[in-house]
């Protein structure tokens, strides 16, 4: 169970980035985080693990507090952050090297490291790169590799901080639906986004805005009662979709036709 509790941040007092943070994800969420850009995602992600601590207020992991520094320790091995480029994790070789580099970093027995290296490989596809090098890789094989060092250290929860921004859309689809079979699997899932039809099969959205929640509740809450060109946001496709049927369903007995005018209205809005 993650906590936030009357959560500031600032680097000036008097312009604060994030104020009056309060909200509670349970073990086993999968909850998507939006809004435009600057509005504060990140630095909300990055209080989560404590590579950023709150001016005021609490970030619980459990029973552990980010404040504590000799809890911190424990709260990155079970909270994993996975970055907007995967380049940023990796300073080894070897895709086998760089899943070992964390093992190490929390003392993980040699006998114990290689069967957790093949089964976060295998868990992210990736257990035929192992002595590939990261950087002939793709993007999206990248970013695997970076989840595949996060995993083999067996965290409870993973942040994705726009994980997905960077990729084309076969690295897109392999990294969500890599997140969904974790989210199945029993691990918490955060997912910073800004791509608004990745929160669709989310359990939870959280709408960010001027450093506030502004919105805490199920995808279809939010997209029927929340106009998200106001916080520059686009509405997915199936959405925009469904709205425009709603609008234009009674007056037309041709169906076909309709659906081939929303279709490209929806391609165009």
């Amino acid at each position: 169970m993650l906590v936030f509790e009357d959560v500031y941040f600032y680097h000036q007092k008097d312009a604060p980035i994030l104020k009056d943070i309060h909200f509670t994800i349970q073990s086993g969420e999968f909850v998507s985080i939006v809004g435009k850009n600057g509005c504060g995602k990140s630095t909300l992600a990055k209080l989560m693990n404590g590579l950023l601590l709150p001016k005021k207020g609490d970030v619980r992991f459990h029973h552990l507090k980010t404040a504590n520094s000799a809890d911190l320790i424990e709260i990155r091995q079970q909270i994993g952050f996975i970055f907007q480029n995967p380049e940023d994790q990796f300073i080894t070789t070897t895709v086998r090297d760089e899943i070992i580099f964390g093992l190490e970093n929390i003392r993980v027995p040699k006998e114990e490291m290689e069967q957790r290296v093949q089964w976060a490989s295998k868990a992210v596809g990736m257990e035929f790169y192992l002595d590939s090098m990261p950087h002939e890789l793709s993007g999206g094989q990248k970013q695997r590799v970076a989840i595949a060092a996060i995993l083999a250290m067996r965290p409870q929860c993973i942040i994705f901080d726009e994980a997905t921004s960077m990729l084309d859309p076969l690295g897109r689809d392999q990294v969500l639906t890599l997140m969904h079979s974790l989210s199945q699997q029993g691990l918490t899932i955060i997912h910073i986004t800004h791509h608004m039809e990745e929160v669709l099969h989310s359990d939870r959205v959280l709408l960010l805005d001027n450093g506030q929640i502004c919105f805490d509740g199920q995808p279809i809450d939010l997209f029927k009662s929340v106009s998200l060109k106001d916080y520059a946001l686009l509405e997915p496709v199936a959405v925009r979709i469904h709205r425009l049927a709603n609008e234009a369903w009674s007056f037309t007995a041709d169906w076909e036709g309709a659906l081939r005018q929303l279709w490209d209205t929806s391609l165009k809005t």
